[in-house]
């Protein structure tokens, strides 16, 4: 995926600096430079700077500014949400001496945002944050590398707590995911050793960060990181309430001891594309959903020799819609839940095959 940034300079030189910048950083670049203190034909021009940052401030995934630093937390400061959500902030001097990791320096990339910007302007990166000052790995950094969800921030800030006071914290992958091993290859590109789920009972540590989309007991400090491993494939009965199917997919998922993050997608048939209660579970949990035509859903019907409904079949022209849907969007994966029943709504989960 392409990051896209904007560079937003305040000075004659601060937007020749941000024109040297957007020409050698990776990923999509449009640099602002403000009314009347523009050098470079290729900026766009603003005149409210507060106003500016808003509209951009949810739409990019980093913004450098080229100004004082206390201008820029001024700004923005209003517009703050959650270190999972702010874009990456960096704040630099027009010389470009100094280039500062200013928000969202791990799960944001800010960091190395610093670094890759020093490096173009020959500056000195700023990094304070303290697992990096120490040159330890840090949980949320394990995260954005693996493209794994963090379920809890207070458990990743208590387990780089940990790591910085020199305690000990394991690493942990559930050894039964289907991509484990490129797991572990990453995680040793950032010299951390996974070790197999079923030996944490086995050894002592102060805390564990384990990658698993199970839900586990535990009782030491652990942060689970969970992998985009599940689908979940949905009918519902039209006009469903979306807090029904909801708890419903709750329900299916605390049953089957898998946790929400680990859910990569939902998926149903297409003639549920304006199902408005379906609509908003995908947007409660922030998910993206598939929609397949009942020709597409015959396929693995056949193929899997799915259990067919004629009631539905007469319906919507296909007799199995979530068992069909959750095998379609998790790319021919394990159905690891067959179809459970509720009132009006019928779940079934899949595997992600990679």
């Amino acid at each position: 995926m392409k990051l896209t940034y904007a560079i937003v300079s305040v000075t004659n030189n601060g937007s020749l600096l941000a024109g040297k910048i957007a020409l050698w950083l990776s990923g999509e670049v449009q640099v602002y430079a403000k009314d009347g203190r523009n050098l470079d034909p290729e900026a766009e021009v603003y005149s409210d700077l507060s106003a500016l940052v808003q509209e951009l401030f949810p739409k990019v995934d980093g913004i450098i500014f080229i100004m004082a630093t206390g201008i820029v937390v001024r700004t923005i400061s209003p517009l703050l949400v959650h270190k999972s959500k702010d874009p990456a902030i960096i704040v630099m001097d027009e010389k470009g001496q100094h280039v500062i990791s200013l928000l969202s320096g791990h799960i944001g990339g800010a960091n190395r945002l610093a670094t890759e910007i020093a490096e173009i302007v020959e500056g000195t990166p700023v990094i304070t944050t303290a697992t990096d000052v120490q040159k330890k790995t840090a949980p949320d950094m394990v995260a954005v590398n693996l493209e794994l969800e963090i379920e809890s921030f207070e458990a990743a800030k208590e387990l780089a707590s940990l790591t910085v006071n020199g305690k000990k914290v394991l690493y942990f992958v559930d050894e039964t995911l289907p991509d484990v091993e490129l797991y572990r290859k990453r995680a040793q590109e950032m010299s951390v050793t996974l070790l197999e789920m079923s030996q944490m009972n086995q050894m002592e540590y102060d805390g564990a960060v384990v990658i698993t989309d199970h839900r586990i007991i535990h009782t030491t400090p652990v942060l689970f990181l969970r992998p985009p491993a599940l689908v979940a494939g949905i009918g519902c009965r039209r006009g469903t309430n979306g807090q029904k199917i909801l708890k419903a997919l709750r329900q299916v998922m605390a049953e089957e001891g898998r946790s929400l993050r680990s859910l990569q997608r939902l998926a149903s048939v297409d003639v549920k594309e304006d199902e408005i209660g379906l609509l908003s579970v995908a947007d409660q949990l922030e998910l993206p959903i598939s929609f397949y035509s009942a020709d597409e859903l015959e396929l693995p019907i056949r193929e899997f020799n799915l259990v067919e409904s004629e009631f539905v079949k007469k319906q919507i022209g296909v007799g199995n819609v979530c068992e069909a849907a959750a095998i379609l969007a998790s790319n021919q994966g394990e159905l690891i839940v067959k179809r459970k029943d509720f009132e009006g709504i019928t779940i079934a989960l899949a595997r992600v095959r990679f």
